[in-house]
């Protein structure tokens, strides 16, 4: 699986169709070995109902919803991204995540204060929802956007966690990047949600 996502890594940034030949080039791996770990790349994939476009069609190589790739990237950056970290260190997947050091410090902990105002979070999450809130702007900055169906949003609005998100998002307004359209709050409503089972509620 690990190989499986250092082959992601890179791809999930992708415009271009790329063949195994492609793939194998930019892992510096031969053909057969990437051949080898492509079924876990397709599992990976149908994991976040994300696919690989063919060559005749038009996007990005990795196709699906922009929060779905989202969610994919933060996996991918858990999975095992920091052992790898000095092979991506100048990679575009690195970028992903880049925010200003400082500027990093006081979102989280902007983030963090309005968040412990409304629920408990575990300690182990906190840093995956602050990476998600550097992914959402460097995402932004590239013009990839989320978006939601009416119905979806009614579901979303209907959601504690939705409340929350709103908050978070007045408090970082002023901060690079976090000026953005209503979309972002109802993507990290659902981020949230995703995390119910390890978050709190007073």
């Amino acid at each position: 699986e690990n190989r499986a996502s250092d082959i992601l890594r890179p791809i999930i940034v992708e415009d271009d169709y790329l063949t195994v030949d492609d793939i194998a080039d930019k892992m510096y791996l031969s053909k057969s070995s990437i051949s080898t770990d492509m079924n876990e790349v397709y599992k990976i994939l149908a994991d976040y109902d994300l696919t690989l476009k063919k060559k005749s069609e038009s996007g990005s190589f990795v196709k699906g919803s922009e929060l779905n790739k989202r969610l994919l990237m933060l996996y991918l950056y858990e999975n095992s991204f920091h052992d790898a970290l000095p092979l991506y260190i100048n990679d575009d997947f690195a970028a992903l995540f880049a925010y200003d050091d400082n500027k990093r410090r006081e979102v989280r902990h902007v983030f963090l204060h309005e968040l412990r105002n409304t629920i408990t979070i575990v300690e182990s999450i906190a840093p995956i929802l602050s990476r998600y809130l550097c992914l959402l702007t460097n995402r932004n900055k590239n013009g990839s956007y989320v978006s939601f169906t009416d119905n979806e949003i009614l579901l979303i609005k209907k959601l504690k966690e939705y409340e929350i998100a709103k908050k978070i998002f007045v408090a970082l307004k002023d901060y690079d990047g976090f000026d953005t359209d209503i979309n972002e709050v109802y993507a990290f409503a659902v981020l949230l949600a995703s995390y119910a089972d390890v978050l709190s509620r007073d």
